[in-house]
């Protein structure tokens, strides 16, 4: 198979690991590429590596453009691209030498996405990892909610070992028309968990999708500290993704996914916590405390405490949901706090 492949890279600060990304699209087995760098802002020498990149290889295009986020990133990337398939990959990551190759393999004339397993790579070991309890497997149908469900939490046929759901736009390849036709395109505005619902929509869309458990993608897992920077307004953020879930239920009838949204919103709560008070040196305790337990009583937060299905949470969110029903909000403070430090600790060493 000889199809033109999109290999759309978002950079925004990623000098330390672009090259190592580059080197492993540019040297695919499958040499029918166009490989799009989206320049979102310029922040470090990354625009520097990608334009000598481009220089001395004629399938390489750079785009430039103001910091938008990762969402208009990518989908100036897809308006741009001319392939047949579209593989998204991040500024930090890399892929197997044979990963396109192996991919159109998968996908069949009537295939709309494929989707491999990957690589989490951390500082000290490389782990594989699966997105779900099959070896291999084909979604069609009625079977697209299960993949839909998993866009949000690890349920059914997920792993709930795994580091990353399904929702991720990466460790994938997407039949450019079938993008085309949906009109598939990347939510402007959303900081977090914008890949996850892009996905809603594609699987939603989709009419057969191919799992195969087979590792050629490397996530990099490294930049830990990122992930649980101060975010003073988090709960915006939460309201949004919520939102967007909602909008996506109205728009497809998938209405299952309120209630894995409710399940999802007691991982979120942990979340805000992390984010937006744990690591606020700032404020006294009391204060966090009176403010988390106002986020509690919104209406969507309300309605998933009292909702939310328990059987589909690993135990400690659980015991984190039983807490955070019943408003113990001390108790959930002291638990993300601990958590989260144990992290940083490991991080700095």
């Amino acid at each position: 198979m000889n199809d033109l492949v999109t290999i759309i890279v978002p950079v925004y600060k990623c000098e330390k690991y672009i090259r190592k990304c580059i080197e492993s699209i540019i040297a695919q087995t499958h040499a029918s590429i166009e490989l799009i760098l989206v320049l979102d802002g310029i922040f470090d020498n990354s625009d520097k590596i990608c334009r000598k990149y481009a220089q001395s290889d004629k399938r390489i295009r750079v785009i430039e453009q103001q910091n938008q986020g990762v969402s208009i990133a990518r989908n100036t990337g897809m308006k741009a691209s001319v392939g047949d398939w579209v593989v998204f990959v991040d500024g930090d990551d890399w892929l197997e030498q044979d990963f396109i190759s192996k991919m159109l393999s998968y996908a069949d004339g009537s295939v709309d996405i494929a989707i491999c397993d990957y690589y989490a790579e951390y500082s000290n070991e490389s782990k594989c990892e699966k997105f779900f309890n099959y070896d291999d497997y084909i979604f069609q149908h009625e079977e697209m909610s299960a993949i839909m469900w998993n866009c949000l939490i690890p349920i059914g046929c997920g792993n709930t070992g795994s580091c990353t759901n399904v929702g991720v736009p990466w460790a994938k390849i997407y039949r450019s028309s079938f993008l085309r036709d949906n009109h598939l395109k990347f939510k402007p505005g959303l900081s977090r968990m914008q890949d996850m619902v892009f996905n809603l929509y594609a699987f939603s869309a989709a009419k057969k999708v191919i799992y195969k458990s087979i590792p050629l993608y490397h996530y990099n897992k490294n930049d830990g500290a990122s992930t649980i920077a101060f975010r003073p307004m988090f709960n915006d953020t939460v309201r949004d993704i919520n939102s967007a879930v909602h909008e996506f239920v109205e728009y497809s009838g998938e209405k299952e996914i309120l209630n894995i949204m409710y399940c999802k919103n007691i991982m979120l709560l942990l979340e805000i916590v992390k984010l937006q008070f744990v690591m606020d040196r700032t404020k006294k305790i009391h204060k966090k405390f009176d403010e988390i337990r106002d986020i509690l009583r919104e209406d969507s937060m309300n309605l998933s405490l009292k909702k939310y299905d328990p059987r589909y949470l690993n135990f400690k969110s659980k015991m984190a949901g039983f807490l955070l029903k019943h408003k113990m909000v001390e108790l959930v403070y002291l638990y993300v706090y601990i958590k989260t430090y144990k992290k940083l600790r490991y991080i700095r060493k």
